[in-house]
């Protein structure tokens, strides 16, 4: 907060805030493509793990309800902010 007085003496005041953002700015600026996406294909394969009960991903194995079941529990989990 700044004050002063004009030539009237009158007393002048001035604010200044923060801005405030929704998201976290330094978090933006220090997003890393690579790592996001290496965690992302970590996270899939791991649903197509437990999909084909451990198995990996082979077509005779595959389990579309249990993938689907999956990808539910994992969308009902929180959300971390990034």
């Amino acid at each position: 907060m700044l004050s002063r007085r004009d030539r009237d003496g009158f007393a002048i005041i001035k604010v200044c805030f923060k801005p405030e953002y929704k998201f976290n700015l330094d978090d933006l600026a220090s997003f890393d493509k690579e790592q996001q996406q290496a965690r992302f294909l970590q996270s899939l394969e791991d649903l197509i793990v437990s999909a084909t009960d451990g198995k990996g991903f082979d077509d005779s194995s595959f389990n579309e309800a249990l993938l689907l079941k999956e990808i539910d529990a994992l969308a009902s989990k929180p959300k971390l902010a990034y």
